[in-house]
């Protein structure tokens, strides 16, 4: 059976950098240190990912500026007034991200896509949508729940942080709890509050917790939705919580296809990437070089 492995790799690389903060200030080292140790560590995830799962196919999935930011302005606008509280140099960082980029372009056996408008999230949607069949397991190696909904027989999912899989009995469930109560992660409120919650200062949301959705599942949603006016809520919801061809911009999902059909399948150039590990002082990296392939 082929077993396809995909990589959100924007989310290692940000959990990479938020557990390991002390990086950052160690006023002992250089620039080009800190970033040759950001790589290292995001190298070293990927490489162990390998290793757990022996893939036939490793597909690696970077975000670009999202489209749901322009179809909803608050969509994760608190994260960027916590980059500018938390003093860190968080650009530097993603610098990094854009240099592992090429980087994993350049040197690597692997299929590594990014694609305008569109989120990691979008990509590997778009992809387990497309490929999924029969024949072929996919693994989607993320600590984003989110993914969830898309999981059945054939797609699983692995939390790269507690490094467990993550189980769920009914997605489809799933999905509709979810758009209910939101995604504060991401500064989506839930259906009863309004879309500015998370960013007015004084503002907070409306009750419509876990017990408070499985009330509303029981007696109708439908009925609930149109008695309560909630309505546009539900729809805004929907469109940026659900991973479906229906959800993301059409010219998002065939700019995904289109840049997945343009990779060629590489079968890697040990040379190459010996010299890659060698030049940024990746020793240990150097040393099990064999298993990247």
């Amino acid at each position: 059976m082929k077993k396809i492995l995909m990589i959100d790799f924007s989310n290692i690389a940000w959990a990479t950098f938020h557990t390991n903060i002390k990086i950052t200030k160690d006023s002992s080292l250089t620039q080009n240190q800190i970033s040759q140790h950001w790589k290292y560590l995001m190298l070293n995830s990927l490489q162990r990912l390998k290793i757990k799962h022996q893939p036939t196919e490793i597909i690696i999935c970077f975000d670009s500026y999202s489209w749901r930011k322009k179809y909803f302005k608050f969509y994760k606008a608190r994260r960027e007034i916590t980059k500018k509280k938390s003093g860190m140099n968080h650009d530097a960082f993603i610098r990094v991200i854009d240099e592992i980029y090429e980087d994993l372009k350049i040197y690597f056996p692997y299929k590594v896509i990014r694609a305008d408008w569109a989120e990691a999230d979008d990509i590997i949607a778009v992809l387990v949508h497309t490929l999924q069949d029969s024949g072929t397991q996919i693994i989607i190696a993320s600590r984003d729940k989110d993914f969830k909904q898309l999981l059945n027989s054939r797609v699983l999912l692995w939390d790269t942080q507690a490094w467990k899989w993550i189980k769920c009995e009914h997605p489809k469930t799933y999905l509709i709890k979810h758009i209910l109560m939101g995604d504060a992660g991401d500064d989506v409120p839930n259906v009863r509050s309004d879309s500015d919650t998370f960013i007015t200062d004084g503002k907070r949301q409306k009750a419509c917790g876990p017990k408070a959705v499985e009330k509303i599942l029981a007696e109708g949603l439908e009925e609930f939705i149109h008695s309560e006016g909630l309505i546009a809520n539900f729809k805004r919801n929907k469109r940026l919580i659900r991973l479906s061809k229906s959800s993301i911009p059409e010219r998002v999902w065939n700019a995904v296809l289109e840049n997945y059909a343009a990779q060629e399948t590489k079968k890697g150039n040990y040379m190459l990437l010996a010299k890659y590990f060698s030049v940024n002082r990746m020793r240990r990296l150097q040393k099990s070089i064999d298993k990247f392939f």
